[in-house]
């Protein structure tokens, strides 16, 4: 199962490189299927996959399709991961990003607020984390 998802990922990312956005679509699309059967539609791992389908809609201009994959990919990563977490804070900047181009710049200018505090919680907690060693 990690296997064929990590085999998938790849196949993704060198599409994306090459500017095969499309192509690179479909792949995602079949990894982020393969994710939610194999751990169910509350996990990290599927979310994360969600965010990766949403940044090729955005690459393709499809901003309407990716925006609630964002914010389904983020509900699910503050949970399962915690609010401030690196993934769940690229969810929210790719969002942003997905409402500046959507022309929705209150709420892109929120969603960079939401961001920037959510990176210096982070931050903050890795201090923490760094002094207790």
């Amino acid at each position: 199962m990690t296997a064929e998802s990590k085999r998938l990922g790849q196949k993704v990312h060198q599409l994306f490189n090459g500017g095969n956005y499309s192509e690179a679509l479909q792949v995602a699309e079949e990894q982020m299927d393969l994710l939610k059967n194999a751990y169910g539609p509350n996990h990290h791992e599927y979310a994360t996959a969600m965010n990766n389908v949403a940044t090729l809609f955005q690459a393709l201009g499809r901003y309407a399709e990716a925006e609630p994959l964002l914010l389904e990919a983020s509900k699910i990563q503050g949970r399962t991961l915690g609010p401030d977490h690196p993934h769940t804070v690229a969810s929210l900047s790719n969002l942003a990003t997905v409402y500046e181009a959507m022309g929705q710049a209150e709420r892109a200018a929120a969603m960079h607020s939401l961001v920037a505090v959510h990176k210096n919680t982070w931050g903050e907690k890795q201090k923490q984390a760094a002094k207790k060693r």
